[in-house]
């Protein structure tokens, strides 16, 4: 993945070149439904306009790569780690009717990822700056990535949730000048 401010310069002069990188978290992944393959760049600062994008894959003989969302952002990594006690599951809304002769049918619903979690003992500075507002500009209209482990080599994708915020994601204020916010997230299908 190469960042440049024209065009051009993605390919020319990149501000910013990933180099060759694996792109999948980890190998057989044939039995996910939700795969999700990305790559972050350790320094995001940068106001750059254009990306340019190089998929290769020597092991797929049809040339055929299908991306449900390509997604470009800025982004945070708290100063701070999430508190213990992370929630994280699936919500089940697959149905099951038995009928009056005893038989049972299941109408299957894919199975939606969630996580809560909270980040605390941010100062104002940080906060304000990052968690408030994506809280503020996200509420639960817009949708957000929230990466758990972006360091793991092996479970990024379990720890991976693309999805809408909870309507409010309250601010606590424990202590003077630290701040907790909790944050709910339900995945997009």
């Amino acid at each position: 993945m190469r960042c440049g401010n024209s065009a051009g310069g993605t390919t020319s002069s990149p501000t910013k070149d990933s180099g060759t990188q694996t792109f999948w978290p980890q190998t057989n992944l044939s039995r996910y439904s939700r795969v999700h393959g990305f790559y972050l760049f350790s320094n995001p600062t940068g106001t750059e306009s254009y990306v340019r994008i190089d998929l290769t894959d020597a092991a797929n003989p049809d040339g055929v790569f299908k991306a449900g969302r390509v997604i470009v952002s800025d982004g945070w990594r708290p100063s701070r780690n999430t508190d213990y006690g992370i929630q994280q599951g699936f919500d089940d809304g697959s149905q099951k009717t038995i009928t009056m002769g005893g038989e049972a049918h299941v109408r299957d619903i894919e199975n939606i990822p969630d996580m809560d979690f909270s980040i605390s003992f941010l100062d104002e500075d940080e906060f304000f700056n990052n968690s408030f507002e994506i809280a503020r500009e996200s509420g639960s209209k817009r949708s957000a990535l929230v990466i758990f482990n972006p360091d793991s080599a092996n479970h990024k994708h379990h720890g991976l949730v693309y999805g809408l915020l909870d309507q409010k994601p309250r601010i606590i204020r424990p202590t003077f000048n630290m701040m907790t916010q909790k944050f709910h997230i339900e995945g997009l299908v």
